[in-house]
């Protein structure tokens, strides 16, 4: 195997897999019927597992090779796979809090309310969303089981803060324009100076024939001349 044309190969399907595996992962979490999250669980795991393959393949072609991060393990769709496969009609306690008041939760696409949260969920993976206005969504996927703690702690960004970083950073962009249109006027000033003093010197010239052919009498002769 010639590893410099290898690898980049190997890195490029494995990107291409970890980027499905990223959305299919959310998509999941989106979905609320267990038969149906079950059957897309159990289609994700040869997925996986041959990335992992590929892992290793790419990793002896090219340890220092860099790929696109995946957001779910072998170990985590495992997990979710079985929590489906039990009895999911008991609920687990489920806790969701954020850094604000007033937001808005939604657990699978539905509004529960707002945090501090307190509810009961059957066993399976869920998406969670919390939203505000003035804030930036933040989302995170949630696996609930009876052996492990069903937290959600998400902090929401305030979109002011883009705002803000502009502002700062606008009087050191005024002064670059300004800095930028002086050399500019500056360039088009030397230019307009030599081009004035190109057409005074043209004209002082003309004036200057015109006196000695005036001062030759070879005028009146070119007079003469255009005439006849």
């Amino acid at each position: 195997i010639n590893s410099v044309h290898s690898a980049p190969i190997y890195q490029k399907v494995i990107n291409e897999k970890n980027t499905r595996i990223n959305k299919w992962w959310l998509e999941i979490g989106k979905i609320q019927r267990d038969k149906i999250r079950k059957n897309e669980l159990e289609q994700m795991v040869p997925l996986l597992e041959e990335t992992y393959r590929l892992d290793l393949v790419l990793n002896i072609l090219d340890p220092k090779a860099q790929t696109i991060e995946r957001n779910v393990t072998l170990d985590e769709v495992k997990l979710a796979l079985e929590v489906v496969k039990d009895d999911s009609s008991r609920g687990y306690p489920v806790v969701i809090r954020s850094n604000v008041h007033n937001d808005r939760v939604y657990i699978n696409g539905k509004q529960y309310g707002s945090t501090r949260l307190d509810v009961r969920l059957p066993a399976g993976s869920y998406l969670v969303t919390i939203e505000k206005e003035g804030y930036q969504t933040a989302q995170k996927t949630l696996i609930v089981a009876s052996n492990q703690p069903n937290t959600v702690n998400l902090a929401l960004s305030e979109e002011e803060s883009l705002i803000k970083d502009i502002v700062a950073a606008t009087p050191d962009a005024v002064d670059s324009v300004e800095n930028s249109l002086t050399k500019g006027a500056d360039m088009v000033g030397g230019w307009l100076a030599t081009l004035v003093k190109w057409v005074l010197g043209i004209i002082a010239a003309m004036v200057a024939l015109f006196i000695y052919l005036l001062a030759s009498g070879k005028l009146k002769r070119l007079a003469n001349w255009l005439n006849d």
